[in-house]
């Protein structure tokens, strides 16, 4: 297979209705950073906790005592949904 790839320093990242929980906007911007998974062919821009607690975050379930889902309750650095996301889903954790 072949192909192109561009890469472009600059561009603000808008990643949308988020709070940010365990670190600051400069720690956030530290941590962007490009990295391969050439096995799986697959880019990421943020380290592997920051991915999983937030998709622990996101992962929600009415009926569990903590609120999350089987996943289970992020720690640490994440993105998590902002309190407009969670008030208007009908719980605030």
């Amino acid at each position: 297979m072949d192909g192109t790839g561009r890469i472009q320093t600059g561009a603000v990242i808008n990643l949308g209705n988020v709070s940010m929980v365990g670190m600051t906007r400069r720690d956030v911007q530290a941590a962007y950073q490009i990295r391969f998974d050439d096995a799986n062919k697959v880019v990421y821009f943020l380290p592997q906790d920051i991915i999983d607690n937030t998709i622990k975050a996101f992962s929600t379930s009415a009926t569990s005592t903590t609120g999350y889902g089987s996943l289970g309750v992020p720690s640490g650095r994440y993105f998590a949904p902002s309190q407009q996301q969670r008030l208007h889903s009908g719980g605030d954790r």
